[in-house]
């Protein structure tokens, strides 16, 4: 429940974002090599996750995701990202 849920809302978050960069993926203005290299990347974190999902309980998965969660925010409040 807790991956499809994060799964759900990443979905509607890439949408979001898709509608407003509509008007630069029609005027070709995207950069094509950032986009294969976070494919690739995409693909290696699926292999990952789906090969590290089962050695981890939900508990410390959750932990895991509330800490990078908090610490990307403080890093965004920052502007370091």
């Amino acid at each position: 429940m807790f991956i499809s849920t994060g799964v759900c809302i990443a979905i509607l978050v890439d949408l979001s974002r898709l509608t407003i960069h509509y008007t630069h993926i029609l005027n070709n203005k995207i950069n094509w090599n950032y986009v294969s290299i976070a494919r690739i990347f995409a693909l290696f974190g699926a292999i990952f996750g789906k090969n590290f999902i089962h050695m981890t309980n939900l508990g410390s998965f959750k932990l895991i995701v509330g800490i990078s969660l908090i610490l990307f925010g403080v890093a965004m409040i920052l502007g370091r990202i």
